[in-house]
């Protein structure tokens, strides 16, 4: 079951975005019995209040509230549930790039939701529903296996790599090479390389600092290099297009 919740305090727009879902997932999914709106909250303290006693996979969060904002409400869901899928619905487009460092899944603008909302629930569930794919490392503490999402950037260091996690301040160490960690994610859009030393996830970017500088949601500041900076470039690019779309 996918659990879907919204947070808006105008009701009226909540109960309309409600009916929206509701009619998309029962065009769009053979078992759309399996997504269910598990609630519609008019302030950030109730949603808080409902995820300390059940689970929401996507949350659908306005960003201007009464008391605290969306952006306070996100910054705490992103830290302490990072398994809910975020997506700001917002009529002020000005906010989008703001809204980045949150790594929301998608920003949807109000006045365009009849184009954007089908889509984008469609790429939120499929991903829930999907399992989601994994890297094995083997370490000398054994195999483990970390979902794709999960790593923030790879480091190269001598004859190992270090696999950086999120919400891990230790990283895993890996005996390879970064060019083979390179081929092996060759095919996951989301793992730029930036620089002879750095592989990152774009989708784990908390900024960008200057020209040739990343800050990574583990607030570790990493270069990019003049030689990969277009690749860079082209791979946040689409990181923002699929933010906006």
């Amino acid at each position: 079951m996918i659990e879907i919740a919204i947070c808006d305090d105008q009701a009226e727009f909540a109960m309309q975005f409600s009916d929206s879902i509701k009619k998309i997932c029962a065009e769009e999914f053979t078992d759309s019995e399996d997504v269910h709106i598990c609630g519609i909250f008019s302030s950030a303290e109730q949603v808080l209040g409902a995820l300390s006693q059940k689970r929401i996979d996507i949350l659908f969060l306005d960003i201007e509230l009464e008391g605290m904002s969306g952006f306070e409400l996100a910054e705490i869901v992103h830290q302490n549930y990072p398994e809910t899928i975020l997506m700001f619905v917002s009529s002020y487009e000005r906010l989008v790039y703001v809204s980045f460092r949150f790594s929301p899944f998608r920003f949807l603008r109000k006045a365009m939701l009849s184009e954007e909302l089908k889509g984008a629930l469609r790429d939120a569930i499929d991903l829930k529903m999907s399992k989601e794919k994994t890297v094995q490392l083997k370490t000398s503490d054994g195999i483990v296996h970390i979902p794709l999402s999960e790593i923030v950037y790879l480091e190269s260091s001598a004859n190992y790599v270090l696999v950086f996690r999120k919400n891990e301040g230790k990283p895993y160490r890996v005996r390879g090479s970064l060019s083979g960690f390179a081929t092996e994610l060759q095919a996951e859009s989301t793992f730029v390389r930036i620089h002879h030393a750095f592989i990152i996830n774009v989708d784990n970017i908390e900024k960008i600092v200057s020209r040739y500088f990343v800050m990574m949601n583990n607030n570790i500041t990493l270069p990019i290099s003049q030689k990969r900076k277009n690749e860079f470039d082209s791979a946040y690019l689409a990181y923002v297009r699929r933010m906006t779309h």
